[in-house]
């Protein structure tokens, strides 16, 4: 068997285990019919990720006014909060865990959804710090708390989605 014949049969046979498995890619989210409304009392990374993902999946599904949008989405807490996590052996600090919380609640004038939903999303991520690219590791730690808010806008938004789908 040639050197191709044997990598190609391997991949073959990955492809088969894996897809035998269960195993899938994380989909996308569906948007629910009508308009929903972003609502936030704080200056919150989540509501304008949230609304940039909704608008980009649907121009026109952000409503303006709460009152005539048939879902909401509150964002009423969210914080960071950075964490000592590892010490050198100088006693110096080689590494941060950076702890994002987002409390969030999902509402429905039409009956989309019978019951508010009231939760909470914490992620985690560990970033290297380094006395000497205080300025980088700066930069570094705010585009981390960017990310994580955008993941939080979209597993809000796949919730929504499976809400929806099951009533």
């Amino acid at each position: 068997m040639t050197r191709l014949g044997f990598t190609l049969t391997v991949l073959t046979l990955i492809c088969g285990l894996l897809s035998s498995c269960g195993f899938h890619l994380r989909g996308g989210f569906q948007l629910p019919d009508g308009d929903i409304y972003v609502s936030s009392n704080i200056d919150s990374l989540v509501a304008r990720a949230l609304k940039k993902k909704i608008e980009r999946k649907r121009s026109g599904a952000l409503a303006t006014d709460p009152l005539v949008a048939d879902i909401t989405v509150s964002i009423t807490e969210e914080n960071s909060q950075k964490v000592l996590a590892v010490l050198s052996n100088t006693g110096s600090v080689d590494e941060y865990e950076i702890t994002y919380n987002v409390t969030f609640g999902i509402s429905s004038k039409n009956g989309h959804i019978e019951t508010p939903v009231q939760d909470r999303l914490t992620l985690k991520r560990q970033m290297t710090y380094e006395d000497q690219a205080l300025t980088a590791k700066s930069d570094e730690e705010r585009t981390l708390i960017e990310d994580m808010a955008s993941e939080v806008a979209t597993r809000i938004l796949v919730r929504l989605s499976r809400m929806t789908q099951t009533q």
